[in-house]
């Protein structure tokens, strides 16, 4: 996320109360930990979803904060939208399978994405929402 995406987010937005903040906090230190343990495994798919992880630890960040979740949904969905669209095309770009049942499917379809994050940041949002009561 950029400074100027952080600042045009959060723009005029009082902040959460202390414990809340670190408990968002927290969780974007976990999301961040699940994101560097994708990008060093062995499987393409991990791989494939790190950039899921970094979403979401941008999104607890942002809420920590004091943005609006609104705002923050769609900031994340786009972001989404932008990684899934290059992701769905190398995938179509890569080399076909020749032989066996598989053939004709990209040899590397296991690195496809998910087309939205947004039940994942939905989640993040209603989990927040929940520690304010």
């Amino acid at each position: 996320m950029t400074s100027a995406d952080f600042a045009r987010l959060t723009a005029g937005r009082a902040a959460l109360p202390a414990t809340i903040a670190e408990r968002c906090r927290d969780a974007a230190r976990f999301a961040r930990d699940r994101s560097t343990a994708a990008y060093a495994g062995a499987s393409g798919a991990d791989r494939a979803d790190a950039p899921k992880h970094d979403i979401l630890a941008d999104v607890w960040c942002l809420l920590a904060a004091g943005a609006h979740p609104t705002p923050v949904i769609e900031w994340a969905t786009s972001r989404w939208s932008w990684y899934r669209d290059a992701n769905h095309a190398r995938v179509e770009a890569a080399a076909k399978i020749k032989r066996g049942p598989m053939s004709g499917h990209s040899a590397i379809s296991h690195e496809w994405v998910a087309d939205s994050i947004a039940a994942d940041v939905e989640r993040v949002v209603t989990t927040v929402a929940g520690w304010l009561g």
